[in-house]
């Protein structure tokens, strides 16, 4: 969208969305968002109109899968008519800002918990569905604990994780949730949304991968490094979905996913900070 305004700086991008996601737009200057479920608005009423009802990166994935090789941000900007010199040019990071109160939140909690001048990871627990999930995620943040303070993020409340150094932010407003994630020193989290937080920051990211292509999602985020177990596992990448089970078990679960080590992301965190300190 911010490429799409740049293409078209005069005119105004309406942007119509479910309300319960316009936190992630707030303060977004290159798009105008629009309640789909509740605004009234009509297409001939814009001078181009497009329809992503109809993912057209998921329609290109499932045509092409297991050998998908076009990154979804490019299918995105493709078919929102980007020309082929604007998508090559653009800046392919997310763009999120946070607003000078969600900052002064953020400090805030770094004072009352005593963050101030430590090393913070943030640690994603869960992905949104369950077969891009990491089983061992509470293992690992007992082994980074052990040397630096770690924030739990999850949408619900979380059992277990306890221990010193584990500090659990459970059930917070996403946007807040997002504010304290952006000052994290680093992210480790499964293919979903922080990966994606921490690349619109540069903020060193080990992200954990499985039926979905590591290298492709984060093939523009420089400081991330993905990992999967592509070199035990024959099948994988698959590309399945939720509603396909992973064909080694039959079940929703992904064996690649419980496959990759914990010292193996202890190794890539320890690469992407040092990766950051040499910028």
């Amino acid at each position: 969208f911010h490429a799409l305004k740049k293409q078209y700086p005069r005119d105004e991008i309406h942007l119509a969305i479910p309300k319960r996601y316009f936190p992630i737009f707030q303060n977004n200057p290159s798009v105008t968002l629009v309640d789909i479920e509740h605004d009234a608005f009509e297409h001939y009423g814009y001078k181009k109109w497009y329809n992503f009802t109809d993912c057209p990166a998921s329609r290109i994935e499932a045509l092409t899968a297991p050998r998908v090789k076009k990154n979804r941000i490019e299918l995105f900007a493709r078919s929102l008519g980007l020309s082929v010199f604007a998508v090559r040019n653009m800046d392919k990071r997310p763009q999120y800002i946070v607003t000078d109160e969600e900052r002064a939140f953020q400090k805030m909690f770094w004072r009352e918990h005593g963050l101030e001048g430590r090393r913070v990871i943030g640690v994603q627990l869960h992905s949104d569905e369950v077969y891009r999930d990491y089983p061992h995620m509470e293992q690992v943040i007992a082994a980074l604990a052990r040397d630096t303070t770690v924030l739990v993020f999850d949408a619900i409340a979380i059992n277990g994780c306890d221990g010193e150094n584990i500090i659990k932010v459970a059930g917070m407003p996403m946007r807040k949730a997002f504010a304290l994630a952006s000052s994290c020193d680093a992210i480790v989290a499964p293919d979903s949304a922080f990966v994606h937080l921490a690349a619109a920051f540069d903020t060193p990211c080990v992200a954990l991968y499985g039926p979905i292509d590591g290298a492709l999602r984060t093939m523009h985020y420089p400081m991330c490094k993905y990992l999967d177990v592509r070199k035990k596992l024959g099948c994988m990448p698959c590309w399945r979905n939720d509603k396909i089970p992973c064909k080694l078990t039959n079940m929703r679960t992904s064996v690649c996913m419980a496959d990759i080590t914990i010292n193996e992301i202890q190794e890539a965190l320890t690469e992407v900070l040092q990766r950051k300190t040499q910028q």
